[in-house]
C-alpha cells in the first residue's frame, strides 16, 4: 500500500466486493444514488457543525430507517456523538426513531434531493454485476463513484470490486477506504473529472471538461503509481449520478486503452438505462 493511500486512514469504510467475497452493509446501499458521505474534508468544529452533519447524511441516505452504525461511519463522528446527536433530535421532533438504534428523518424535515445527487436505484445485486463483469473482461479493479456537492465537491465510491487473486488484492482489501482513490475533490482524476464536466455551471469554456464532454469519457493517473482510471459518467435522464471507472496498469498499448474505454462506457451505459428503467422510488425496483 502507497503511502498517498494511507493517508486519513480510518475515517470511513465504503461498501467493497471481490470476486469471491460480497462484504457489504445493505442498509448502505439501498438508496445506491444518495448513499454517500457528507462530510467536508475538515472535522466539525462545533456542536451545531456535528449536529448538521448528522441530519445532512440522514438526508442524503433517504426514505427509510438507517443504523446508528452507519450514520457513525458516514459522518465520521465518535459513536457516543452521534447518538447523543440523534436522541436530542428524536426529542424536538427531527428524528424518528424505530427500535434500537434505527433513525429516519421526520417528515417535515426531509428536504426533496435534486441535481447530482439524483437517485441512482440500482440494486446492489446489478451494481456488483456490471462491476464485477467489467473488471474481469478488461482491468484490475472496478468502481463507481457518486458526488458530493460540498466544498470542495467531492466523489465517494460506493462500491469496489477486484480480483480478490490480482495484483491489487491486498492494497485494496487492506487500504484506506477514505483515501484519495475512494474519496477525493472531483479535480483529482477521471472519476471525478467525468461527474464534473456535466456539473451545472463547473468551468463550461475549460478545454479538459469540454474535451471529456465530447468522448464522454477520461484517462487519467489514479492514486495508485503505475495505475491508471478510466472512467465514464452514468447519466440518469439529464443529470450525471455517478461514474464508473477501471482502473488498469499503466501501458502504452492503444489496444488494451480502446478496450478499457469500450467496457467503461457500456458499463455506464446499461447502468444509466438501467436507472431510468427503474420506478424513481428509493429501492423499489431493480434493475432489468
Amino acid at each position: 500500500m502507497t503511502p498517498s493511500l494511507r493517508t486519513g486512514m480510518a475515517a470511513r469504510k465504503d461498501i467493497s466486493c471481490s470476486t469471491d467475497t460480497h462484504t457489504d452493509t445493505r442498509t448502505d446501499v439501498q438508496s445506491a444514488g444518495r448513499i454517500v458521505s457528507t462530510t467536508s474534508e475538515d472535522s466539525p468544529k462545533t456542536a451545531a457543525d456535528r449536529a448538521f452533519r448528522v441530519l445532512r447524511v440522514l438526508d442524503a441516505l433517504g426514505p427509510g430507517t438507517h443504523s446508528l452504525d452507519t450514520l457513525t461511519r458516514l459522518t465520521g463522528l465518535a459513536r457516543s456523538t452521534a447518538h447523543r446527536i440523534l436522541q436530542s433530535a428524536v426529542r424536538e421532533g427531527a428524528v424518528l426513531q424505530s427500535g434500537y438504534g434505527r433513525y429516519r428523518l421526520a417528515p417535515s424535515a426531509v428536504s426533496p434531493v435534486t441535481g447530482p445527487l439524483v437517485n441512482l436505484p440500482v440494486s446492489l445485486e446489478s451494481l456488483h454485476a456490471e462491476l464485477s463483469a467489467m473488471r474481469g473482461r478488461a482491468g484490475d479493479a472496478a468502481l463507481i463513484h457518486v458526488p458530493v456537492i460540498l466544498r470542495p465537491p467531492l466523489r465517494v465510491s460506493l462500491c469496489c470490486c477486484y480480483d480478490s487473486a490480482g495484483a491489487l488484492a491486498r492494497t485494496l482489501a487492506d487500504g484506506d477506504r477514505s483515501g484519495p482513490l475512494f474519496r477525493a475533490p472531483l479535480h483529482t482524476d477521471a472519476a471525478g473529472l467525468v461527474l464534473l464536466a456535466w456539473l451545472p455551471g463547473a468551468a463550461p469554456g475549460d478545454p479538459t471538461l469540454r474535451r471529456i464532454r465530447d468522448l464522454n469519457h477520461a484517462r487519467t493517473p489514479s492514486a495508485l503509481p503505475g495505475w491508471d482510471l478510466v472512467a465514464a459518467p452514468v447519466q440518469r435522464g439529464a443529470v450525471t449520478v455517478a461514474s464508473v471507472s477501471l482502473l488498469v496498469r499503466r501501458s502504452t498499448d492503444p489496444g488494451s486503452h480502446r478496450r478499457a474505454t469500450a467496457e467503461v462506457m457500456r458499463t455506464a451505459a446499461r447502468l444509466g438505462q438501467a436507472a431510468r428503467d427503474t420506478s424513481r422510488p428509493v429501492g423499489a425496483g431493480r434493475a432489468r
